[in-house]
């Protein structure tokens, strides 16, 4: 790849390999990293418990990487240490993000810019892996943000971000998105822990269904946008 332009396309699973009898084996993905704040922690440590392990019984090695309190500046140098003592993987998911939003100098139009940036360099420095991109997630409460009406402010510039991102995303690296909003809502109290932040275990069970299904919707070749 000459420049950070240079985009990489989605590889396309041979279907035909597949038996109907087979467990949910996607062909030509090996592994794939999901990394970012403490919700790739927390469900990684949920996903033990289900049928297929940590690897949602998908037939791929998924390794989660999740950092409580991680900003996104700190994303670059996660993914560059993972990256220098193992094979890059073929898929990167990233969730982080939302610890930045209640930034006063964060706006959604220079938060996209600085993501969108962040994005170009990750497709640059892992040529050969897919990145998807899985969106903000919606607090009860937001830790910082101004009293009143702060909260709702917060939740808008998280909207007005995940919609930018999930069309350059698609579109300028060729990548794919998982969106989780139709069932991970403030609607649903039930999935928030007691602190309005972090995801209760019903919480993490209904993310863990958006991500275990948007992976083999989008390694499938069925779609870039997933939810």
């Amino acid at each position: 790849m000459g420049n950070a332009t240079t985009l990489h396309i989605f590889r396309q699973p041979n279907t035909d390999t597949c038996s109907a009898n087979s467990a949910k084996s996607i062909p030509d993905f090996k592994t794939v990293w999901i990394v970012g704040t403490s919700i790739p922690y927390w469900a990684g440590e949920e996903a033990v418990k289900r049928p297929g392990g940590k690897n949602l019984n998908l037939g791929v090695d998924i390794t989660w990487k999740g950092i409580r309190g991680l900003y996104w500046k700190d994303l670059g140098k996660l993914i560059s240490d993972e990256i220098k003592n193992q094979p890059h993987p073929d898929v990167l998911v990233i969730q982080a993000g939302s610890n930045d939003l209640t930034e006063a100098c964060n706006t959604a139009l220079r938060f996209s810019h600085e993501i969108q940036c962040s994005l170009y360099r990750y497709n640059v420095m892992l040529p050969k892996t897919s990145l998807i991109w899985s969106t903000l997630l919606p607090h009860l409460y937001w830790h910082g943000a101004p009293l009143g009406k702060g909260g709702a402010k917060i939740d808008l510039k998280r909207r007005k971000v995940n919609k930018a991102i999930r069309k350059f995303i698609t579109s300028e690296v060729n990548g794919a998105c998982i969106v989780h909003d139709k069932n991970i809502n403030v609607h649903q109290t039930g999935l928030f822990r007691y602190d309005g932040t972090h995801l209760s275990e019903r919480g993490n069970k209904a993310y863990l269904n958006n991500i275990q299904g948007g992976l083999e919707f989008i390694l499938r070749g069925k779609g870039k946008i997933f939810g």
